[in-house]
């Protein structure tokens, strides 16, 4: 082998083995507010959790990832979702549906307000 193949073969090998970092990404922020996102651990809702869950929210599919070894929900929750306890239907293999609830807590969020003079410029003529 030449000193130039080995040199590629050494390059492509630490490449792979510095593949995982590459694609690991940070969680979101917990902040179960309007607007906000959620991460709901799973697996405390079955014993002996089989597979990959599916979580519904509000009738939408939510993301579900494996992190440190556990199953996670990362839920957007709206701009217009009222506070207060919301539900998740999970769904683990081989089982029946589960509800899991979960609290969203009121934010008011800053507002700015912009008055026009000239009404043309928000609804212009219907020439």
């Amino acid at each position: 082998m030449t000193l130039r193949f080995v040199a590629v073969l050494t390059v492509f090998f630490a490449g792979l083995q510095a593949a995982p970092a590459c694609f690991a990404a940070d969680l979101p922020i917990n902040d179960p507010v309007p607007g906000g996102v959620a991460l709901l651990p799973l697996d405390s809702l079955t014993d002996h959790p089989v597979g990959k869950p599916t979580v519904l929210y509000g009738g939408r599919r939510a993301m579900v990832l494996k992190h440190d070894d556990q199953w996670i929900a990362i839920v957007g929750i709206p701009l217009n979702a009222d506070s207060g306890e919301h539900q998740l239907q999970v769904r683990f293999a081989q089982l029946p549906p589960l509800a899991m609830n979960f609290d969203v807590a009121p934010h008011a969020y800053e507002s700015q307000y912009l008055t026009l003079v000239d009404k043309n410029q928000v609804e212009p003529d219907a020439k």
